[in-house]
């Protein structure tokens, strides 16, 4: 505890009029400052945070120095310290000693450990790439220095605790049969984490055979097939014998899948003998055992069914009732799916039958786009055929909202246009034109015309060689499947230029009033006839007469 002395001192000058005196104050300190603490704490392991000398209770102008490897280095309170980090990792004894302001001092000792390269990791067991045949399995892990805690996750559950403040763990787990991904973590003192990962696989109970096909009483085409579970498969067998035979032939298959309810096929190749019963069963073995399937007797069919699908025809169809027509040579299993639809499904047309809408028309309702239809006929042995049929479903006919040049216009322009909607595809636009009074029409192809709603597309026609003649045309558009025509119109080609005479004003005149008579006159019938006075702020064009050939009035101007 600091002491703190407070001593007046009075100096008396004494005369024989005055007395004067004076009070000083000063601070007595009768023991050092105290270290209230330091870390790291002794034998404390340190990676590179640092180490931080801290705390010491004092008022004044407290220094500290530090001794590493002999060396005293000067160092201020709560400072951190990174020169440890030239040094291995190992251990190290380290003094540090703090002062005051009159030099006095206290010395602390500490012994660090510098840990700077991770940990290592050892799983002793269970061992990798190991088959267990007991689901009770020993975890052995030890780490090369203690850690805060050790924790193991089984193939991606959370991790579970196995042990805190240690170095090494044992113990007895029940693992599941199956495949194993274990991963080892370890938190060290620092709060780093560092993994370790094995995979093993525990089969600790005899295969289970659920079923096998074909069913007894029915067709095989060579192909044999089981279901079961099992964690771990090594092998799969068929036994398989000519029902006149006395002893079975067999085949093996080492890579059927391990799992629940998983299946395994088997194809043996029969040649010449359609129609003759066959015996088989099977066997699933594991490291433990095997299970064997009941026996099952079948009769061979190898013979491919034969299937002629006469509709649908491949191609553009402009109804969504897509109609079917198809026979086959014997009792099938008949059905299709679109291998442009995500989900891939089979759907029936009919069961155990040889034909389909042949003897009745039959359809199905497809919406408008394309398909890739794939048609199968199955037989009970699993023979099959397949054909494929590629069709296109447009219902919508194409709808023409509008045109230009309207009916009963006279043109002397070129562009001919028209408006439109086809959701699905336009094929071909065309414009076709005659001479009114002519037999044939002369068409052409309007190119790129977009697919949508409301959409628009143009040609532009040499008329030169119709002038003053009156033409009639229409509009066709197509899709992939149908093609809608516009009503004809009839329009008359005027290419010639108007003629103008300017009677009033004259040119070049001077006139002494503002109000000025406009006297035009042209040699046709105008659609519009407009001026400009190219003196105004904004010249623009203003309307005389709409559907005239002539002209005759006053309009005011401004001076100028």
């Amino acid at each position: 505890m600091k002491k703190l002395f407070i001593m007046l001192l009075g100096i008396l000058l004494i005369s024989t009029a005055l007395a004067i005196t004076q009070n000083v104050t000063v601070t007595v300190t009768g023991e050092p400052s105290i270290i209230l603490g330091a870390e790291p704490d002794g034998d404390d392991e340190i990676d590179d945070d640092g180490l931080v000398f801290a705390s010491l209770d004092s008022n004044f102008g407290v220094h500290c120095k530090i001794k590493w490897e002999d060396v005293w280095e000067d160092i201020e309170a709560s400072q951190t310290q990174d020169n440890y980090t030239f040094y291995d990792d190992g251990t190290y004894e380290i003094k540090y000693r703090c002062y005051d302001s009159l030099e006095n001092y206290l010395t602390g000792v500490d012994t660090i450990t510098l840990f700077r390269v991770p940990p290592e990791i050892y799983i002793h067991s269970p061992e990798d790439g190991s088959l267990y045949e007991e689901e009770e399995i020993l975890i052995n892990i030890s780490t090369s220095r203690t850690t805060k805690e050790i924790r193991y996750s089984d193939n991606g559950r959370p991790f579970r605790l196995l042990c805190k403040n240690c170095s090494n763990v044992t113990i007895l787990n029940d693992f599941g049969d199956g495949h194993h991904s274990f991963v080892v973590k370890i938190t060290d003192l620092f709060n780093r984490n560092f993994f370790e990962e094995i995979e093993f696989d525990v089969d600790s109970a005899p295969p289970r055979i659920k079923s096998i096909s074909p069913k007894n009483g029915e067709y095989t085409n060579g192909t044999f097939t089981v279901n079961y579970d099992e964690a771990w498969v090594s092998r799969a067998i068929l036994f398989w014998k000519y029902a006149y035979e006395t002893d079975y032939h067999n085949v093996t298959k080492f890579d059927c899948p391990s799992g629940m309810d998983k299946t395994c096929q088997i194809t043996k190749e029969f040649e010449g003998v359609e129609g003759i019963e066959v015996d088989f069963y099977f066997e699933i073995h594991n490291a433990q055992g095997h299970d064997r399937s009941g026996v099952n007797r079948v009769t061979i069919d190898t013979i491919i069914p034969v299937m002629e699908v006469f509709l649908p025809v491949a191609g553009p169809l402009d109804k969504k009732q897509v109609y079917f027509n198809i026979t086959i040579n014997e009792i099938v299993d008949l059905e299709y799916k679109d291998l442009l639809s995500p989900s891939g499904k089979w759907k029936s047309l009919c069961k155990n039958c040889e034909e389909y809408g042949n003897s009745k028309k039959k359809y199905k309702t497809f919406n408008n786009g394309p398909y890739n239809l794939l048609i199968r006929a199955k037989d009970n042995a699993e023979n099959q055929d397949t054909e494929m049929v590629e069709i296109f479903v447009d219902s919508k006919a194409p709808q023409i909202l509008g045109f230009t040049p309207e009916d009963g216009e006279i043109i002397p322009r070129s562009l001919f246009e028209i408006e439109y909607t086809e959701e699905e595809f336009v094929e071909r636009i065309e414009l076709y034109w005659k001479i009114v009074g002519n037999e044939s029409y002369n068409n052409k192809t309007l190119n790129d015309c977009p697919t949508g709603r409301r959409q628009t597309c143009s040609t532009k026609l040499n008329l030169t060689e119709y002038n003053n003649q009156s033409i009639e045309f229409f509009f066709k558009i197509s899709d992939i499947a149908s093609s809608t025509a516009s009503e004809i119109a009839t329009v008359e080609i005027d290419n010639d230029l108007p003629q103008v005479a300017i009677n009033s004003p004259i040119a070049n005149k001077n006139y002494g009033d503002t109000k000025i008579l406009l006297d035009i006159e042209i040699d046709e019938m105008v659609e519009t006839l407009e001026y400009k006075n190219m003196k105004d702020k904004n010249p623009r064009f203003r309307r005389l007469c709409h559907n005239c050939d002539s002209y005759n009035r006053i309009k005011s101007f401004e001076e100028g």
